[in-house]
C-alpha cells in the first residue's frame, strides 16, 4: 500500500525553536514517484489564523473592533456604547486551567439608575456588577471551568437600555445601556504579544503564548513524522523556556500529536493520520511560554510545507455556484412554465433537478449564511440583513480553501457586501456599492476578468450572484416610467425607472434655498436620497408615509440649503422605483427572471468557451422566493408560505451525475454544501445540519427531508417558525401563538387553514415542529423575544430601508 508522510524537522537554536519543512513524502513501493504538489506555509502565512492570549480590549480602537460581536454601536473616540440589552465580545485564552481576572472601565447611561450587568462566559453565568454614571473600574473573575481553549464569548446583559431622546437630552435615538472604555484580562493585561510575521530567511515567527491554526484537508492514507535534530547551541547548554506542541483538531476533538520542551525534543516520532482521512481538520502549532517563571521566552521560528501527490485530487472538479436571488421555483420553465428560462432548463437537462427544494429563511444574507455553513439561521446568529457574521463560523469557501481551491465571487446586492463577513475564505470578492443593485449585464462584464483569472488556477470555486428578480422590478424595455427632475424650475435630468433604480447627477446650487422637484405621470417611490456633505435638505411636499422618503408620489419636492455665498456644485444620489399594480408586478417579475436567465446563458457560454466547464460541478439555486401578490404580499422577508421559500435547485456534473433526472423528494438548502463535500470525497463535518443529496441522486434513498423555516424581527413583523413534514405544513407565530396548518399536496397555494378542522394532525405537527426546533437549539423559551441584535452602520441601515427591509 502506498503511503504519504508528513515530515517535520525541528531544530533548537540559540535564537529559539526552528521548525523546518513540513512535507508529505510518497513511498511508492517501487513504482515511479508521482508528480508532487506543495503547500508552503511561508507563502500563505497571512492566511494563518493566529491565536494569542487576549490581554486587553480598547473599545475606542478600530483594530479591537474585531473582538466585538453583537450589541455594539460604532466605535467612538474614547468608548463604545452597548446599544441593546445584551452585548457580546470574543476573547482568546491559551491555557484555560486558571481563573481569569478581568477589569473593565465603563459607565452607565446617566439617566438610568441602578444599572446592573449580568455577566456570562460561554453562555454560563459568571456573576453581576452594579455600576453607576461616570467612568469607573470594576472587577470580576471568570472561573477556569467556564473557559475554553482558544475562542471564548463574554456576554453582558443589562438591566435597562434607553434612548437619550426619551430624556430630552438630545435627538439620539439609539438605545444606550453602558459605555465601555477598556477591558483588561489577566494580571499583566496592559501588554500585548508580538504578532506573527515572516522573517527574511523564510521562517515564520510565533510569539510566546500564541499559536497558528490552519484549516487543512487531510488526504487519505497519510501519517505525520516529527523529526528533530539537536544543534551545537543546544549541546552547549542554551535552553529556551516554554513548550512546543502540534495538534490535529477534527470532529470536535483535539488530538495532541506532538508536545515537548525545546531542550527535550525526541529524535523521531511518527503519527498515523488514518483517522483523519478525507476530513477537514484544524492543524495547530502552539508555543506556550512559562510567563510565571520570570525567564525570558523567545519566539518560535518554524518553516512548514505540505507536499502531496496530485493522484487523490487530480479528478476533483471545480465548482461554479450560481444563485439567482429571489427566484421562485414556479417561474422556472422546467418547474412551472410561468416564465421562459431556456438556459435554466438546459442546465436541468444536463444535470439533476430537485423539484421540491426549500430555503429556511426568506432573507438574502441569512439564507446565504445558512446555505454556506449548513446551519440554521439562529445557529449562525445572522437573523436579518445588515448583520455581521462572526469569524467563529466557517463557510463553504473556507473549507474549499483548505482543499487548495482558489475562491472568487461576483455579487450583485449590497446585503452580501464585504462588511457582512460573508466573504470569508474568498481570494477575490467583487461586491457592489451599498445603494446599488447590479443588473445581470453588469455581472456579465465582471465575469470577463474573473474567468480569465480562473484559467490559471489548478482548482477553483466561483460564486456568481444575480439580483434581477429582486424588487424593485425593472421592465427591461417592457414599459417606460419617466421621472423628470427639476432644480429651481429648470430640468436637469430624466430617469427611466424601467431600466434603472439608482442615479447620480451633479447639480449647481445657488446661495440659500434651492427646490428639487420630481415629477411623473405614474406613481413612484423615492427610496434613497443622498447629497454632498455639508448640504442640509428636507422634504417640502409629497406623500412620505411608510419606509421611503416619498411614497407612491407623482410629484415631490425637496428643499436644499446652500449656506455659502456663491454657487456650489453638489452630487446627488437617488434610488427610485415605480409603484406597480399586481398584474404589472407579476409581468415585471417574469421579465426580470427572463433577463437573468439570458445572462446566465451568456455566463455559461463564457465559462465553456474558455474551457472552464470541462471538469466543473455546476449548482444553481436561489436564496428564497417572492410574494408578487400572493397572500397579499409584494416582496419577501415576512412570510413562510411556499411562495417565499420554494426555490429551484439544479446540480450538474456531466460524466459524474446523471443528466435529465428529476427528483421529487423534498430537500433543503442546508443540504447543498454537504453534497459538494460528498462529490469532492470529503467527509461532512459533524456540526453541519444538512445531509448529502447523493443518496437521492443515486437512488439509494427516496425520503422527504423535513424543512424548517423561520423569520425574525426586526425586518419581519413577527418571529415565525414552520415545518414541512409528510404532506402537511405548520406555521407558528412565536409572538402571538397563532397557528396555521395546510395540506400542501392538495392545497399548494396554502389557502385553507386547517388548524381548527383536524386537531389530531395539528397536535402532531405542532409537537414535531417543537421537537425539530429543540433538536437544533432554537431558543423556545424566549422565542417571542428573539430579534436581530448587533451594530449596523448608518449607511447599511439606509440601504436596507431603500430595499424595503427596515422601517
Amino acid at each position: 500500500m502506498n503511503r504519504r508522510e508528513f515530515l517535520i524537522s525541528i531544530t533548537f537554536t540559540a535564537a529559539g525553536l526552528s521548525v523546518s519543512p513540513l512535507v508529505f513524502v510518497q513511498n511508492s513501493g517501487g513504482n515511479p514517484m508521482p508528480r508532487l504538489t506543495y503547500f508552503d506555509f511561508s507563502e500563505h502565512f497571512q492566511e494563518l489564523y493566529l491565536i494569542e492570549n487576549t490581554r486587553q480590549i480598547d473599545f475606542s480602537s478600530r483594530e479591537d473592533r474585531k473582538h466585538l460581536l453583537d450589541g455594539w454601536s460604532d466605535t467612538e473616540p474614547t468608548h463604545t456604547w452597548a446599544i441593546n440589552k445584551a452585548a457580546s465580545i470574543k476573547f482568546y485564552t491559551f491555557q484555560p486551567e486558571r481563573d481569569l481576572p478581568v477589569q473593565i472601565f465603563c459607565r452607565a447611561f446617566d439617566p438610568i439608575k441602578d444599572q446592573k450587568i449580568k455577566i456570562y462566559a460561554n453562555e454560563k453565568p459568571v456573576g453581576s456588577l452594579d455600576i453607576s454614571g461616570g467612568h469607573d473600574t470594576f472587577q470580576f473573575t471568570v472561573p477556569a471551568a467556564l473557559l475554553k481553549k482558544f475562542e471564548n464569548i463574554l456576554t453582558f446583559v443589562f438591566k435597562s437600555c434607553a434612548k437619550p431622546s426619551d430624556f430630552n437630552i438630545n435627538t439620539d435615538d439609539r438605545c444606550l445601556a453602558v459605555s465601555f472604555k477598556k477591558l483588561i484580562m489577566g494580571k499583566d493585561g496592559t501588554g500585548r504579544d508580538n504578532s506573527i510575521h515572516l522573517t527574511n530567511n523564510g521562517f515564520i515567527s510565533i510569539p510566546p503564548n500564541a499559536a497558528f491554526r490552519k484549516l487543512l484537508f487531510i488526504e487519505s492514507d497519510s501519517r505525520l513524522i516529527v523529526q528533530t535534530t539537536p544543534c551545537d547551541s543546544a549541546a552547549s547548554g542554551s535552553k529556551a523556556d516554554g513548550r512546543f506542541s502540534i495538534s490535529i483538531n477534527g470532529e470536535g476533538r483535539e488530538n495532541s500529536v506532538f508536545s515537548a520542551a525545546p531542550h527535550a525534543l525526541p529524535t523521531k516520532k511518527k503519527i498515523d493520520l488514518t483517522a483523519f482521512s478525507s476530513r477537514f481538520v484544524d492543524f495547530s502549532v502552539k508555543y506556550t511560554g512559562n510567563t510565571d517563571s520570570g525567564k525570558t521566552t523567545v519566539p518560535v521560528k518554524w518553516q512548514g510545507r505540505i507536499q502531496t501527490t496530485d493522484r487523490s485530487c487530480r479528478n476533483r472538479p471545480n465548482l461554479l455556484f450560481i444563485v439567482i436571488d429571489t427566484l421562485r421555483a414556479d417561474y422556472c420553465g422546467c418547474l412551472g412554465a410561468l416564465a421562459k428560462t431556456p438556459n435554466i432548463d438546459r442546465l436541468a437537462k444536463n444535470g439533476v433537478l430537485f423539484s421540491q427544494a426549500f430555503s429556511h429563511i426568506p432573507a438574502t444574507l441569512p439564507s446565504h449564511t445558512s446555505m454556506f455553513s449548513s446551519l440554521y439561521p439562529h445557529e449562525t446568529h445572522v437573523l436579518n440583513n445588515g448583520q455581521h457574521l462572526s469569524d467563529h463560523f466557517r463557510l463553504s469557501a473556507e473549507y474549499l480553501k483548505g482543499m487548495r481551491f482558489f475562491n472568487s465571487a461576483a455579487v450583485s446586492l449590497g446585503t452580501l457586501n464585504l462588511g457582512m463577513n460573508i466573504n470569508q475564505g474568498f481570494d477575490r470578492y467583487i461586491d457592489t456599492r451599498p445603494f446599488t443593485i447590479k443588473q445581470a449585464n453588469q455581472i456579465d462584464e465582471e465575469l470577463a476578468g474573473l474567468t480569465e483569472e480562473l484559467k490559471s488556477q489548478a482548482s477553483w470555486n466561483a460564486f456568481v450572484h444575480y439580483s434581477d428578480p429582486h424588487e424593485p422590478y425593472h421592465g427591461h424595455d417592457l414599459r417606460k416610467i419617466r421621472v423628470d427632475v427639476q432644480l429651481n424650475g429648470e430640468g436637469i435630468a430624466v430617469f427611466d425607472l424601467a431600466k434603472q433604480s439608482t442615479y447620480n447627477l451633479q447639480a449647481p446650487l445657488k446661495p440659500g434655498k434651492n427646490l428639487l422637484t420630481f415629477k411623473s405621470a405614474s406613481p413612484f417611490y423615492l427610496r434613497q436620497f443622498k447629497v454632498s456633505s455639508g448640504i442640509e435638505w428636507e422634504v417640502r411636499s409629497g406623500p412620505k408615509e411608510g419606509n421611503y422618503i416619498l411614497n407612491k408620489a407623482r410629484q415631490g419636492e425637496i428643499l436644499l440649503q446652500n449656506d455659502t455665498n456663491g454657487s456650489k456644485k453638489i452630487m446627488i444620489q437617488v434610488f427610485l422605483s415605480a409603484y406597480l399594480k399586481i398584474d404589472t408586478v407579476r409581468e415585471s417579475y417574469k421579465q426580470e427572471v427572463e433577463f437573468a436567465d439570458h445572462y446566465l446563458g451568456k455566463a455559461l457560454e463564457r465559462f465553456d468557451s474558455q474551457g472552464l466547464l470541462k471538469n466543473t460541478l455546476v449548482i444553481l439555486t436561489s436564496d428564497h422566493g417572492e410574494g408578487i401578490g400572493d397572500h397579499n404580499q409584494i416582496g419577501h422577508i415576512s412570510q413562510l408560505y411556499n411562495s417565499m421559500i420554494h426555490v429551484p435547485l439544479i446540480v450538474a456534473a456531466p460524466g459524474r451525475l446523471p443528466a435529465g433526472k428529476q427528483i421529487q423528494a423534498r430537500v433543503r438548502l442546508i443540504d447543498v454544501f454537504p453534497t459538494v463535500l460528498d462529490l469532492f470525497a470529503a467527509r461532512r463535518p459533524s456540526h453541519m445540519r444538512g445531509e448529502s443529496l447523493l443518496p437521492l441522486i443515486e437512488g439509494k434513498e427516496n425520503t422527504d427531508r423535513p424543512v424548517l423555516g423561520m423569520t425574525f424581527k426586526d425586518e419581519a413583523p413577527h418571529n415565525l417558525v414552520s415545518l414541512i413534514q409528510d404532506d402537511h405544513k405548520i406555521i407558528k407565530n412565536m409572538n402571538t401563538g397563532e397557528l396555521e396548518l395546510y395540506q400542501i399536496k392538495n392545497d399548494p397555494g396554502e389557502l385553507e387553514n386547517l388548524i381548527t378542522q383536524n386537531f389530531i394532525v395539528s397536535n402532531r405537527m405542532e409537537k414535531a415542529l417543537y421537537d425539530r426546533l429543540e433538536d437544533c437549539g432554537y431558543p423556545l423559551e424566549t422565542a417571542d423575544e428573539v430579534r436581530a441584535t448587533g451594530s449596523t452602520d448608518p449607511e447599511t441601515l439606509e440601504m436596507l430601508r431603500g430595499l424595503g427591509y427596515t422601517k
